[in-house]
């Protein structure tokens, strides 16, 4: 037995199986990933991307507008976008997690709760919850 670092896909792919193997009986539902890309001269300017977890929330991983496209409304954009998704799949809420200098008050106006956080020594982790 040895232990081995490792970033490779594959490796992670693995876990994924083996935890979907464990937990299969508790899953009702394909867990779906979603993206919705806003492109300008064929650039991506601003993105959401994440998934339908076991508990059948939806999962923001990332959301991302370019500097030169914020104050444009293109987050709320792909809020809603991801909102719409997650009842169209029957999702009865939305999560995701950010930082203290990201955009915990922009959640919050949205609908957003926390229901989690962590101070650390220079920033703060927030989880956050809205339900459908």
């Amino acid at each position: 037995m040895e232990i081995v670092f490792s970033n490779s896909q594959e490796d992670r792919q693995v876990l994924r199986d083996g935890l979907d193997k464990h937990a299969g009986p508790y899953f009702d539902h394909e867990r779906k990933e979603f993206g919705y890309y806003i492109h300008q001269n064929k650039e991506i300017i601003a993105g959401i991307c994440g998934k339908i977890d076991c508990c059948n929330v939806l999962y923001v991983e990332l959301i991302y507008v370019d500097d030169a496209h914020r104050g444009k409304d293109l987050g709320t954009v792909l809020m809603k976008k991801a909102e719409d998704f997650a009842k169209e799949n029957q999702c009865f809420g939305l999560r995701l997690n950010t930082y203290t200098f990201q955009a915990k008050g922009f959640y919050e106006k949205l609908g957003f709760n926390v229901y989690g956080k962590v101070d650390g020594s220079k920033i703060t982790y927030y989880s956050l919850f809205k339900k459908l």
